[in-house]
C-alpha cells in the first residue's frame, strides 16, 4: 500500500488504442508519473500483449520512469458480473452493446483497486467524444463509471472528451511520432488487444449494415446501477482478504 496519496500520480486505463494513447499524453503534461493499467480478462480477448509494445513505444519517446505499466487480471470478475448474466442483460437491456459497458466496469473496477493499493487518488481513460456513439463511451456510461470511483473515494477524468473527430487523433499521434495502426472501416487496429465481440459488432456496423446498434442511455445507467453493488463489494472483499481496513479513508492515508 502507498504511505501517502500522490496527487501528482494518475492512473491511466489503457488499451494502447488511439484513445487511450492520446490520453496517456495528455495525461503526461498534468501529472509527473502516469501508470498504464491494461486489464486481461479472457473470454475473446487476445494479444493483450500489444498492450506491453505500445507502453515501450511511449517509454522510449517520454523517457525511462515517465510511465509505469502494469497488466492487472480480472477474468473472475468478468466472469461473475458479465458472462454469468451475458444473454439475460442481452435480452433485459434490449442491445448486444450493453456487455462492453460491462466490460469496462469490471476494467475501472481493478484499476481502482490498483489505485486504492498505490495510494493513487486520481483514475482516468480513454472516452473519447469521436467514439461516443459506443455504448461504454456513451455520457450515461461515463456518469456511472464516475460514480463508482466517487464511491470508493477516486477522482476520476476523461482527458480526451472533447475530441471528436478521429483522424484528429491521428495526427496528434504521427506528430509525436506515435504510430497509429491499420484503418480499416474507420477503425484501427493492430496496436490494442482484440475483442472478438466487441470488434465484430463494431466491424459489422461500421463496415457492413452502416447502422446504430444503441443501447438507450436509461438501459445503461440501469444495467450499472445493477452491477455497481457486486463491484463494490468485490473491492472491499478484495481488502478484507488482505486483513487491510476497507475504509477508503484508511486505504489511501495507511
Amino acid at each position: 500500500m502507498g504511505e501517502e496519496p500522490y496527487s501528482k500520480e494518475v492512473a491511466l486505463l489503457f488499451s494502447g488504442g488511439l484513445d487511450s494513447t492520446l490520453a496517456a499524453t495528455v495525461l503526461k503534461e498534468t501529472y509527473d508519473k502516469v501508470h498504464l493499467l491494461s486489464v486481461a480478462r479472457g473470454y475473446g480477448q487476445l494479444k493483450v500483449g500489444r498492450t506491453r509494445r505500445r507502453f515501450d513505444e511511449l517509454s522510449d519517446l517520454a523517457g525511462e520512469g515517465e510511465y509505469m505499466y502494469s497488466l492487472l487480471r480480472a477474468n473472475s470478475l468478468f466472469r461473475r458480473v458479465v458472462v454469468r448474466s451475458l444473454f439475460r442483460d442481452i435480452v433485459k437491456y434490449k442491445g448486444l452493446f450493453v456487455i462492453c459497458v460491462g466490460c469496462k466496469l469490471v476494467m475501472h473496477t481493478v484499476g481502482a483497486i490498483y489505485c486504492l493499493s498505490e495510494g493513487i487518488p486520481n483514475i482516468a481513460d480513454g472516452a473519447s467524444g469521436a467514439t461516443e456513439w459506443m455504448s461504454d463511451q456513451a455520457m450515461a456510461a461515463l456518469d456511472g463509471y464516475r460514480n463508482l470511483h466517487a464511491a470508493l473515494g477516486l477522482s476520476y477524468s476523461n482527458p480526451v472528451v472533447e475530441i471528436r473527430d478521429r483522424e484528429e487523433e491521428r495526427e496528434r499521434l504521427r506528430e509525436l511520432g506515435i504510430s497509429t495502426g491499420r484503418k480499416v472501416a474507420g477503425r484501427d487496429y493492430g496496436t490494442q488487444p482484440i475483442c472478438l465481440y466487441g470488434d465484430s459488432l463494431a466491424f459489422l456496423r461500421e463496415a457492413l449494415f452502416k447502422v446504430s446498434l444503441p443501447v438507450s442511455d436509461k438501459a445503461i445507467r440501469s444495467y450499472i446501477e445493477e452491477k455497481t453493488p457486486m463491484l463494490i463489494e468485490h473491492v472491499q472483499r478484495h481488502f478484507e482478504l488482505l486483513g487491510e481496513d476497507v475504509s477508503v479513508e484508511r486505504v489511501l492515508s495507511s
